[in-house]
């Protein structure tokens, strides 16, 4: 499980450099759409955001105390 989570993480990644080059809209057939990548990276998010709760390692960490 945790593999899968890191391979969509590097997705992510992959989507954001290729979104970030082409803009969040692109022109098609003589209309501006929004980057069909678009979905593809909420999918993913999404994923990986679920994925890491069910594992119980979304719980962030609380104020570190000194002894």
């Amino acid at each position: 499980m945790l593999l899968e989570i890191c391979s969509a993480i590097d997705n992510l990644a992959e989507y954001d450099k290729e979104i970030g080059r082409d803009g969040v809209t692109i022109r098609a057939k003589g209309s501006v759409r929004e980057h069909p990548l678009l979905k593809h990276r909420l999918a993913t998010q999404s994923f990986v955001v679920r994925s890491l709760h069910r594992l119980g390692l979304d719980i962030e960490p609380g104020p570190r105390t000194s002894h």
